[in-house]
């Protein structure tokens, strides 16, 4: 656990004095107060993000009035900037006082309230609230003043706190689809994938919905090219072991299939537009399932040889001919009769 304190500026306030001495006051205020910042960071981000942080204020002693119970940093669909978003809230101390004028320190601890879904930030600050006399050359007390501190371990001012943490998601996987057409298209026919997914070093990801003897990898290794085979109308999934999804979001991966001759290749990623390419190009794992499908779609079409066209033609030409000659020679010998 981390523990901070924060010097902010110094804010006094000098009570009022009779000829006697300190005015017996109920209690002292924190007058002139400055503002300090909360501010909160979230890192990996691929996502618009919708959270709320809490911070609570907790005196470690009574003597204090008119603390804040909590502020909060509301984040609303922001959108990230380098898998980042960021967030500051203006705090002041406007209305706090000490509850009576004996002279005391009063602590106050500030921290955040942990939410799901992202990693918790356990640092502390800490506030720290003086009232004490103030005396003359003669060591006469002279009055009072209320001070507010916040100041981190080497004593430097500073005037925000920093919160930061991690958004964390479900594991993914990453689907692969084959379709085939055309009139010389091969449903039956497999097409090799060759794919490569990064991940922490001696991770394993699993290979299911692969077709009986398509000789497919039951297994790809992050950051290592893995082989899989797909027919028409198959679908595989990487990084699913059945049950459990395996794939961090924010890994990369590429898939890319080989060249068949004949067939033209279409790939579609996501619910993008499919265009003409064999490979989905680097991609990033998606908080979005649907982001994380690569469909391939192989087109193979009949022709008629031109040389085969050539080589023939005279003889269909002649027996055109003859069909004409065998027709004329009838409607002449019809004439005649």
């Amino acid at each position: 656990m981390k523990y901070k304190t924060i010097k902010i500026a110094t804010i006094s306030a000098i009570t009022a004095l009779s000829a006697v001495g300190i005015v017996n006051a109920a209690s002292v205020s924190v007058t002139e107060p400055e503002s300090f910042k909360i501010c909160k960071s979230i890192e990996n981000v691929y996502d618009a993000t919708t959270a709320t942080f809490n911070y609570t204020f907790t005196a470690g002693s009574t003597g204090l009035t008119g603390l804040p119970a909590s502020k909060s940093i509301a984040f609303s669909n922001a959108t990230p900037t380098n898998n980042k978003v960021s967030k500051c809230i203006d705090v002041d101390l406007t209305g706090i006082a000490f509850s009576d004028n004996s002279p005391k320190q009063v602590t106050v601890e500030v921290a955040e309230t942990a939410v799901s879904g992202y990693s918790a930030d356990s640092t502390k600050y800490t506030l720290l609230f003086d009232l004490r006399n103030t005396v003359d050359a003669n060591n006469e007390i002279t009055g009072q003043v209320a001070t507010a501190y916040l100041h981190n371990a080497s004593g430097q001012k500073v005037t925000q706190f920093d919160f930061s943490s991690t958004k964390q998601y479900g594991k993914k996987d990453i689907v692969l689809s084959k379709t085939v057409k055309g009139s010389g298209g091969d449903v039956n026919q497999y097409f090799k994938f060759t794919a490569n997914i990064s991940g922490p070093a001696g991770t394993t990801y699993t290979v299911s919905g692969a077709s009986a003897g398509s000789n497919s990898a039951t297994s790809c290794a992050a950051n290592t090219d893995c082989v899989v085979y797909l027919k028409g109308g198959d679908e595989i999934r990487i990084g699913n072991n059945g049950s459990v999804n395996q794939i961090d979001v924010g890994e990369t991966y590429t898939v890319t299939e080989d060249s068949y001759s004949g067939y033209t290749t279409m790939v579609a990623n996501g619910n993008s537009a499919a265009t003409a390419a064999r490979t989905t190009g680097q991609r990033t794992v998606s908080a979005t399932d649907a982001d994380n499908s690569a469909s391939f779609t192989n087109t193979k079409d009949n022709t008629i040889p031109t040389g085969l066209f050539l080589n023939l033609w005279p003889y269909i030409l002649l027996g055109a001919i003859s069909v004409g000659a065998v027709v004329y020679g009838k409607k002449m010998r019809t004439a005649k009769k």
